[in-house]
């Protein structure tokens, strides 16, 4: 078992935030560390993609427009 050697497997984060300028922010700096973020702007369509693929980690606004909690 275990990780191959020279290769890393990308963490995918998922980024729920309604403040564009905010997400942004997240994005690059997720990027920056060698993640693979995924933007999202309101609690819907961040289920939506977490129904739709895998992630290792969510980021989240507490207070998302169309989401309950």
């Amino acid at each position: 078992g275990g990780m191959p050697t020279g290769r890393i497997a990308m963490i995918r984060i998922l980024v729920a935030e309604d403040d564009s300028a905010m997400n942004k922010l997240v994005c690059n700096m997720l990027t920056d560390k060698g993640y693979e973020p995924v933007a999202c702007f309101d609690g819907a369509q961040a289920m939506r993609e977490f129904e739709r693929q895998p992630f290792d980690m969510v980021i989240t606004d507490i207070m998302m427009p169309n989401a309950d909690g």
